[in-house]
């Protein structure tokens, strides 16, 4: 895929030439591409990131056309996923109250994948719109009756929404912005189908925290961008967005949950200046900063490798919960295949069956564990390991022990 491959030459948030190299990951195997059977050929493409020394914004270098990775065979479904279930439900109840949502607002959801969010927000009103461009997903949100247009939202699509004199009252950025190579024009879109009355709320990983633990497998093609406040701030206001409160969330190793307008507030709330401040204090405006964080990589990946080393001569048996995205930056830069862990077990069924590429590790349903009992379980999904060791106690009992990998590798 090498020849299909842009690299960026300014930044995607701010267009600054002032880019400097952080860390490169060789040549991984592209995200939530499954392989159907051992050793089928799976597109791969270079990987590395890139800091702005101008907004501070860190961000991949390479451009993979999104229709490669996000349109045809998409196996990530909202509705699989039982603590984003809670999550989304939590999520609508809040917005929904918060700003007094009712039956005549129309509520769009940009990549609203199978619908699962609008569909709590049918309990506040009836008039809700997606726009995915999966086309698994969209079929799945337009069978439970969550009208989803499968595009990508762009300006084009903006221009056609606005023809149609749609004028939403909410609209939901939810995880999404990290995945626009364009984030500029994606900010813009949203501005040509705002109104006065329009309210944004857009959640996105934060940076911070990604940093502070060294999750670093985070870092894959499909995510563009991994946002500061500061380079946010940035984004929205020349696009004619003002913050009006931030709420911090749990998901993703933290995110944040921005609450915008085209009305610019009297002041500039309290919690901006606080996480702008918590932003500096941990040098998040300073390269050496992301340096020591790509040292950290390095330092993590020798660990892993050597504690699995130290498991396949004791000949324990490990395997890996969870398929998620970010496990193609893992396992494939720290060289994990099925001579050091067996197999991958995932909560989604869209995942039961394929392989995972390179390492072409098989992926099994949960219940393979009930009867093939591992010493150790590396979880992947690290953002649940909380309620997945909770979820799988009936293992520690008879012995099971578990990886998790950061703020640093532990045994649980």
């Amino acid at each position: 895929m090498e020849s299909n491959i842009q690299k960026i030459s300014s930044c995607r948030v701010c267009s600054s030439t002032q880019l400097e190299q952080i860390h490169d990951f060789g040549i991984v195997p592209l995200a939530d591409k499954l392989a159907d059977y051992p050793n089928q050929p799976i597109p791969t493409a270079s990987l590395s990131i890139s800091f702005c020394k101008n907004c501070f914004h860190l961000q991949v270098n390479e451009n993979i056309d999104p229709a490669i990775l996000f349109k045809d065979n998409y196996p990530y479904y909202s509705s699989q996923i039982p603590e984003l279930r809670e999550h989304f439900k939590d999520y609508a109840q809040s917005i929904g109250d918060r700003y007094k949502i009712c039956e005549q607002d129309l509520i769009l959801e940009i990549a609203s994948n199978d619908g699962l969010l609008l569909n709590y927000f049918k309990n506040f009103s009836s008039n809700v719109l997606g726009i995915d461009p999966s086309i698994g997903p969209a079929q799945a949100a337009n069978k439970k009756e969550v009208p989803t247009r499968c595009v990508f939202f762009n300006k084009s699509v903006a221009k056609e929404i606005k023809t149609e004199n749609l004028k939403p009252r909410l609209i939901i950025a939810n995880n999404v912005l990290a995945h626009v190579p364009d984030p500029q024009e994606f900010a813009d879109a949203i501005g040509e189908i705002s109104t006065d009355d329009t309210m944004l709320i857009v959640e996105v990983p934060h940076m911070l925290p990604m940093i502070q633990k060294s999750t670093f497998d985070v870092i894959f093609h499909q995510h563009y961008s991994y946002f500061s406040l500061h380079s946010l701030i940035m984004l929205w206001q020349n696009a004619g967005f003002y913050i009006h409160d931030i709420d911090r969330v749990d998901t993703q190793g933290g995110s944040l949950r921005i609450h915008l307008s085209q009305n610019k507030p009297k002041y500039l709330p309290e919690i901006v200046e606080k996480i702008l401040m918590e932003e500096k204090l941990n040098g998040l405006h300073m390269l050496h900063t992301f340096k020591l964080f790509s040292g950290k990589i390095d330092q993590l990946k020798e660990i892993c490798r050597h504690f699995l080393l130290q498991l396949l001569e004791s000949k324990m048996k490990v395997v890996g919960y969870g398929a998620p995205g970010k496990a193609a930056t893992l396992l494939n830069y720290f060289g994990i295949n099925t001579t050091l862990i067996t197999y991958l077990v995932d909560i989604s069924p869209s995942k039961h069956g394929k392989y995972f590429p390179n390492a072409y590790l098989p992926i099994y349903p949960i219940s393979k564990l009930e009867n093939d009992i591992p010493d150790y379980i590396l979880i992947l999904a690290w953002n649940y390991a909380d309620s997945i060791i909770q979820s799988l106690n009936y293992l520690r009992e008879k012995g099971t022990k578990f990886i998790v990998l950061y703020p640093s590798l532990r045994v649980i």
